[in-house]
């Protein structure tokens, strides 16, 4: 890791969601329909640097994973997306992605089968399917 400050995994509280939600916008990502209790930040003394949530639906799912631009390219995501990883309980975690690369630092690979719409039950219904440009990555437990 490339990180000289100390940095601290946590579970998010009520009142940081501002603050999650503010970084989450930085990439316009959309975590409205997750709950504060889904994510896990990053901080680097009383400062949140990053954050992803952690969704156990009908699948698990790591999601929204956000660090912010001063602190990116510094091993943040990827010690986020461990830690999610950590929290599962199954065989298979699922991303959706436009950064494929940076899933498959942490273990994940891409599938065809099952597909998006399958998993998730916004992709089946999305105007936009057939044009996508998300990825379908799982991570599985060995």
């Amino acid at each position: 890791m490339h990180l000289t400050e100390d940095i601290t995994i946590c579970q998010a509280a009520a009142d940081d969601r501002t603050a999650i939600d503010s970084l989450l916008s930085t990439y316009f990502l959309d975590g409205q329909d997750l709950d504060t209790g889904n994510f896990l930040l990053a901080r680097v003394g009383d400062k949140i640097v990053g954050t992803v949530a952690f969704v156990r639906d009908n699948i698990e799912e790591v999601h929204s994973v956000a660090v912010h631009p001063s602190f990116r390219k510094k091993g943040i995501g990827f010690l986020l997306v461990s830690s999610a990883l950590n929290l599962s309980s199954g065989s298979a975690v699922y991303a959706r992605t436009t950064a494929p690369s940076f899933f498959s630092k942490s273990g994940f690979i891409e599938v065809i089968i099952p597909s998006r719409e399958e998993l998730w039950d916004d992709c089946a219904c999305c105007e936009y399917l057939e044009n996508c440009s998300q990825h379908v990555m799982v991570w599985r437990r060995e």
